[in-house]
């Protein structure tokens, strides 16, 4: 891989990478008590766009609920709700926003295009279904890639402690096992995530990443698939556990990870065992060993979220062991891989610097260097969205849980796509 120049923070493009405006077609079977109804599509500017009705395709679960089956074109960012006799059908208020950043992006970028500046006010409406499934059912408000039964078991949260040898050390690990229907798949993909002590809903630090809630918001709107969570509870020492040699003891971490964690919840649980199905998220050092498990491991391992990956040098223009050996080997050693950064280190520097521009920007979120990654992986993957790698700088997010719990969401959306 060729290696590109290293901007300075001043001079910092900030990344966002394109969407794509390409249809797809929604083969839609509806859960309703209307005899008739029809499906809304309607774009980020709030436009209605096509008008589909629904045809009856059999009877529903109880006396006076049927199924019909409408097929509805739609782009991303599109929306559409349902409209009967009765009035209109709209997601629920936990799943309203899901997908909401594809039509803000779209608005800015169209507001750019006409204005020449940036702004972010006047949101698109929200109310709107926005799935990324081609084939799915509506039932109760979620959507279902098979035909759901009655009563769908929602998720479930269980806990486990997991003893690690080679780090001495008994990790407790909290799952969140997805919720049950009738065409599920025989095995489940997971997702680890390291530091799950602030992985949960209103648990750790500024009140955690809330990666469950993200979890089953994205999944009920039929944009993420059906997986396990796993939450793993950081090590006393964090730096040891997940920071490679010589900084740590990251291998022993890997390994465990690898040979005595993943084997013992397959013993009760139906987990994947293909790389391809099997994740690990984290952010700065968690970020660090994210990245360092899955290149080690990449036989058990192979989908990668990486926020804010920690910077361990003090030039930016020097890798770390992991980025040197990628990048030395030329290949690219996973399945997927999103890498993002934000800006600033605290939210005091960020209001210093607005404050005064003059003010020098000590404290990054190791930005200089994710952009240099970015732009390293981006060069040999031919873009900085592709269905392998995603890369992105965000304008004004800081290095804590607050700003890591905004993209959860979209990480989990490209690692396990639905389609």
């Amino acid at each position: 891989m060729t290696m590109p120049e290293v901007p300075s923070v001043e001079k910092c493009d900030y990344i966002e990478p394109p969407l794509s405006t390409a249809a797809w077609q929604l083969d839609l079977h509806y859960f309703t008590g209307w005899s008739s109804a029809k499906a809304v599509v309607v774009d980020p500017f709030g436009k209605t766009i096509s008008t589909t009705d629904f045809e009856f395709e059999g009877f529903g679960r109880s006396r006076g609920e049927y199924v019909v089956r409408a097929k509805i074109v739609l782009r991303r960012g599109d929306g559409f709700f349902i409209k009967g006799p009765g009035g209109e059908d709209r997601p629920a208020e936990f799943a309203s926003d899901a997908g909401l950043w594809e039509a803000q992006r779209i608005k800015l970028l169209a507001k750019l295009a006409r204005e020449g500046k940036r702004t972010t006010k006047r949101k698109p409406r929200k109310g709107l279904y926005r799935p990324l499934l081609r084939s799915a059912w509506l039932q109760d408000g979620q959507f279902f890639p098979a035909p759901p039964e009655f009563q769908v078991q929602e998720e479930r949260y269980v806990t486990r402690h997991i003893f690690c040898q080679g780090m001495d050390n008994s990790f407790r690990v909290k799952l969140l096992l997805p919720r049950r229907f009738r065409g599920e798949t025989k095995t489940l993909p997971i997702c680890l995530l390291n530091d799950g002590q602030n992985q949960w809903t209103n648990e750790g630090m500024l009140g955690g990443w809330h990666t469950d809630s993200a979890y089953k918001k994205s999944v009920r709107a039929g944009r993420t698939r059906d997986i396990v969570l796993c939450a793993i509870d950081m090590h006393p020492v964090r730096s040891d556990a997940y920071l490679m040699p010589p900084y740590g003891r990251g291998h022993l971490y890997a390994r465990w990870l690898a040979e005595v964690l993943l084997p013992t919840l397959r013993k009760e649980f139906p987990i994947s065992r293909d790389p391809s199905e099997v994740g690990i998220m984290g952010s700065s050092f968690g970020a660090v060993s994210a990245v360092y498990a899955a290149y080690r491991r990449f036989d058990s391992i192979g989908l990668v979220g990486s926020l804010s990956y920690s910077q361990l040098s003090r030039n930016p223009r020097t890798l770390d062991t992991t980025m040197y050996a990628i990048q030395k080997g030329g290949m690219f050693p996973f399945h997927k891989l999103w890498l993002d950064s934000g800006q600033w280190g605290t939210e005091r520097d960020a209001r210093a610097h607005r404050k005064d521009g003059n003010v020098p920007r000590w404290r990054t979120d190791s930005t200089p260097y994710n952009q240099y990654l970015i732009e390293l992986f981006g060069d040999y993957l031919g873009g900085f969205s592709t269905s392998r790698f995603h890369g992105e700088i965000f304008t004004g997010a800081c290095h804590n849980e607050t700003w890591w719990r905004e993209r959860v969401g979209r990480i989990l959306e490209f690692l396990y796509p639905v389609f």
